[in-house]
């Protein structure tokens, strides 16, 4: 019976592993979970829960914070449900609506699995009581048990910090990845005590943290369109390294850029060792200097990284592209970069992926009512024409004008506005 339970589970949660990235991900994250609970919990509810708070972390925090919304189902003498179906219509509405949507019917779909009480029809005694001998997830008794080690709702403290400071990179970058998952913004309180913390790290832990920056920094900075924080990331990740200083640990580090699982992290926090130091360490008597030697190690360790990533897919468009083409030429791989935004424009279709990863998006609000409101595409066009050819970009989405969605003939209309102003200057 959990066979079966396990090839459905299965069947509905394929939809979160995108690249094989996602799977080590989650395999890495749910080795190091499970054994704390396991025999308390269903193997295939925790299984399926672990992929909600790795992919999917908004929706597991209203699972920890409204239990009773998806496992509540008590039962009087007349066989039906005692709560307000109503309300938890409402709620279940709230939140598939929060999701993204290319996700939301796939989200909806697992949770309704998970928790049999979304599906709206009725269930006796014997379903809970088989709930319960199960370990299920679904029944309200045991569902505390999954959260039982989730983070509280209260600060960081500054001892739970300094906890890390003698863990390995592994451990550390676990815990990173549950102040991610957890409610509220722990993992920008914890980042924030960090950067105050730097000096009080044992120097010869340091490398253990760089190191988990370099295997989860992307994982960190995902679906976050905080611009501050990403680069909070990036330059603890540079400090850190810049307190290493010298070759003691370049073995350990090149094997991080080699195996871990960021991309652009390590591209830009390598590159940064070519720029001037951070504000934060300047005057800082403990900030050693890197050496040329090192420096040309790390970059050839991050290059090859570049490329075999690159190689093994082709298409793929990672975070924060414009900056990564800028440490990328910083790395002296400019030719390397100018190929692959050829093979990005390509095809059509991939294009406009390419495109829209190269700018952002605003919102504009209308001058005499703020319920007048429209998205902008940006575009920083004066520095990404080194890489791309705009011009044949417009004119090949020009062909195309017709089947273009309102989104991508903003992106065109960007475009077109763009080339005509650097034209003119």
């Amino acid at each position: 019976q959990n066979q079966e339970y396990w090839n459905e589970i299965y069947s509905d949660m394929k939809f979160l592993f995108e690249s094989p990235r996602d799977v080590f991900r989650f395999t890495n994250a749910i080795s190091v979970t499970y054994p704390a609970v396991k025999g308390e919990v269903n193997t295939v509810d925790f299984i399926a829960i672990e992929a909600i708070r790795i992919f999917i972390p908004t929706l597991y925090s209203k699972i920890k914070d409204y239990p009773d919304q998806f496992t509540k189902m008590e039962f009087r003498n007349t066989g039906q449900p005692d709560m307000d179906e109503e309300i938890k219509k409402t709620f279940e509405e709230d939140w598939v609506k929060s999701l993204p949507q290319k996700i939301r019917v796939n989200a909806q779909g697992l949770m309704r699995t998970i928790f049999p009480c979304l599906k709206g029809i009725h269930f006796n005694a014997d379903d809970i009581k088989e709930w319960a001998n199960e370990l299920r997830i679904c029944h309200q008794e045991i569902l505390p048990v999954y959260f039982k080690f989730a983070l509280p709702d209260s600060m960081v403290p500054k001892s739970e910090i300094k906890r890390l400071f003698s863990c390995s990179s592994d451990k550390i970058a676990s815990r990173l990845l549950q102040y991610k998952s957890a409610s509220g913004n722990k993992l920008e309180q914890a980042i924030e005590r960090l950067s105050q913390s730097l000096n009080d790290i044992p120097k010869d832990n340091v490398h253990s943290f760089v190191s988990a920056f370099f295997d989860i920094g992307d994982s960190l900075i995902e679906d976050s369109d905080i611009q501050w924080f990403f680069w909070k990331v990036r330059d603890l990740a540079l400090e850190m390294l810049q307190l290493i200083g010298t070759g003691e640990y370049k073995d350990v580090l090149t094997k991080s850029i080699k195996e871990g699982r960021a991309f652009t992290i390590p591209i830009l926090t390598i590159s940064g060792l070519l720029l001037k130091q951070p504000k934060t360490l300047e005057n800082s008597e403990n900030v050693k200097v890197v050496s040329d030697d090192v420096k040309n190690i790390l970059i050839e360790s991050i290059r090859e990284k570049i490329t075999d990533t690159i190689n093994n897919e082709p298409y793929w468009i990672p975070q924060c592209l414009p900056s990564v083409l800028s440490a990328w030429e910083i790395l002296g791989g400019m030719a390397e970069a100018k190929e692959y935004c050829k093979r990005q424009i390509d095809s059509d279709e991939n294009m406009l992926l390419f495109l829209r990863a190269c700018g952002s998006e605003s919102l504009v609000y209308g001058e005499k009512s703020l319920r007048s409101v429209r998205r902008v595409f940006n575009l920083d066009i004066e520095y990404l024409v080194r890489f791309i050819d705009f011009k044949q970009c417009v004119d090949r989405l020009k062909t195309i004008e017709k089947e273009l969605s309102d989104e991508d003939k903003e992106i065109l209309k960007t475009l077109e506005s763009a080339i005509k102003t650097t034209t003119n200057k």
